[in-house]
């Protein structure tokens, strides 16, 4: 107890540590825009000194969490409530660390960039205060209470008033959570959002593994050697010069450059906008429907070829860029050459498609 409190009163306050050299190199070197760093500054310093408890915090989460608000484009102010740095008690360093925490607020505003929502409709409910909601005709019934008020002429009574209610209501539209980065990021949030990824944001023991994890590790890429014949072809020879150079890269949620590493999409457009077609950041069902649909028996180096059910989204979830000999290209876990004909590929094998 007495090692956690003398580290935790030797701590330098976030707002002598953003002042730094090390830290103010961080910041421009992320933010760039002299504007930006000013205002995230000015805006971060505030909202630490309106709370006592994450003046206690590691500066480096605090630090942490607000890069990732700002990538989002949110703002740190408590009266906004869009998101929080929330302080937690870190055991192991023996202090307390600040947590990135998307206030419903900040749902709303991502909701609504995102174009995806057709209707949404926000009402707060207090516990105990709502007696019926009726979702097809949004009718409320609430709780009354007793209020006192004075009349004119000093004179008490009672009234009944109902509750202010708050319900949020919101339809939706089936979307590949993978790819929202791409639909609520520019370049240069990405690029933010990449590197809390790899980061896994400080706690890397709510990342779980999956097919495609997160940038929390690199590993050793499948190599193959494609025919020379194939490679006689220069626009396949120009799709795998291009492709090659990224073998062992991680796969990253909604990445789509070097910079950011990639996702299977991400991959995919990249490569195709560097070897001669210019069609943009595609997801994977946006790049099957630039294709022409070929059958197997068709297919050749160079086509892209798409696989649904890889995890729970509707439509196309992943694809790759076949390579000939039953093997493709593609975005895993890391960049890498991968067998079609596995038990896995194959039950989730959709279609070859031709570009254009």
């Amino acid at each position: 107890m007495s090692n956690a409190i003398s580290t935790q009163a030797q701590r330098p306050r976030f707002s002598v540590m953003i002042s730094t050299p090390g830290y103010q190199k961080m910041i421009n070197n992320t933010l760039k825009d002299p504007k930006r760093v000013q205002r995230f500054v000015a805006s971060i310093t505030s909202a630490v000194a309106t709370n006592p408890m994450l003046q206690e915090c590691d500066p480096a989460t605090i630090l942490s969490g607000a890069l990732l608000g700002e990538s989002l484009n949110l703002s740190p102010s408590p009266q906004l409530g869009q998101y929080y740095l929330v302080p937690f008690n870190n055991t192991k360093k023996g202090c307390k660390d600040a947590q990135f925490q998307l206030g419903y607020k900040g749902y709303i505003q991502l909701a609504l960039r995102s174009g995806y929502y057709k209707h949404l409709n926000v009402i707060a409910v207090k516990a105990g205060e709502l007696v019926r909601f009726d979702p097809l005709t949004e009718e409320v019934e609430v709780r009354y209470r007793t209020e006192t008020r004075t009349d004119s002429e000093g004179n008490e009574y009672d009234v009944e008033v109902p509750y202010n209610y708050y319900i949020c209501t919101v339809t939706l539209e089936n979307f590949d959570l993978s790819h929202l980065p791409v639909y609520l990021m520019d370049e240069e949030q990405l690029s933010l959002y990449a590197a809390y990824m790899s980061t896994l944001g400080n706690r890397p023991d709510l990342f779980g593994t999956a097919e495609y994890p997160n940038a929390s590790t690199l590993k050793e890429p499948t190599y193959y050697d494609i025919p020379p014949e194939a490679l006689e072809d220069e626009t396949f020879a120009a799709m795998i010069s291009e492709a090659e150079k990224y073998l062992g890269y991680p796969y990253v949620w909604g990445g789509s450059s070097p910079s950011t590493s990639f996702d299977c999409s991400g991959f995919v457009s990249w490569v195709i906008n560097h070897s001669g077609w210019s069609v943009g950041r595609q997801t994977a069902q946006g790049l099957y429907n630039l294709c022409t649909p070929v059958s197997s028996a068709q297919a050749k180096p160079g086509d892209l070829i798409f696989f649904v059910g890889t995890y729970d989204t509707a439509g196309v979830s992943h694809v790759g860029i076949y390579v000939g000999g039953g093997m493709m290209i593609h975005c895993g876990d890391p960049i890498s050459y991968a067998n079609i004909n596995t038990s896995y590929w194959q039950s989730h094998y959709f279609s070859f498609g031709r570009l254009p």
